[in-house]
């Protein structure tokens, strides 16, 4: 993977994420919280979980290892969260902006959230941030359908279709 690459991947997912809490905001609250089968029990469980999880890769990245995901009740609504969301867009451009491209396949080691110390390639970490986002993405996805509500298309082939069309900006 190259620098290019990898911003094209961030700006996907920014894009899904976007067009999901849109879609979720169009919910009502009630099934935001509703406890429903699946990994984290709610819509919004999940979201917290996903972004926080992307809070966490970003702070890995410069140095940290954060001991703990965010909790879904330090953001008891979807604005809160959305705005948890932004902080983390900004800290995102930040560091894609100090992106270079000899860093990409050097290992880096952080710390998990049990204690242990992991080490992967920039590139590898990168490709998880991306990839979890979309698996959770996909429970959100079926969450929706469950409480009667209509999900939006979040493939990435898609983000290039409209892309290529100029429909979006890089």
């Amino acid at each position: 993977m190259n620098v290019e690459t990898v911003r094209t991947l961030f700006a996907y997912n920014r894009w899904a994420n976007e067009r999901t809490l849109a879609s979720v905001a169009q919910i009502p609250e009630g099934d935001l919280f509703r406890e429903l089968p699946s990994s984290f029990g709610s819509i919004h469980a999940t979201l917290t979980h996903s972004i926080g999880a992307e809070w966490a890769y970003v702070q890995r990245w410069a140095g940290a290892s954060p001991r703990a995901l965010p909790k879904p009740k330090e953001y008891p609504d979807l604005a809160s969260l959305r705005e948890f969301w932004q902080t983390i867009l900004g800290d995102q451009a930040r560091f894609l902006g100090g992106l270079r491209e000899e860093r990409l396949p050097q290992p880096m080691t952080y710390i998990n959230f049990q204690g242990d110390p992991f080490t992967y390639s920039l590139n590898d970490q990168i490709q998880q941030m991306v990839n979890h986002s979309t698996y959770h993405r996909g429970q959100v996805t079926i969450m929706q359908r469950l409480v009667g509500a209509t999900p939006v298309q979040t493939d990435y082939l898609l983000y290039l279709d409209l892309l290529n069309s100029g429909e979006l900006k890089h």
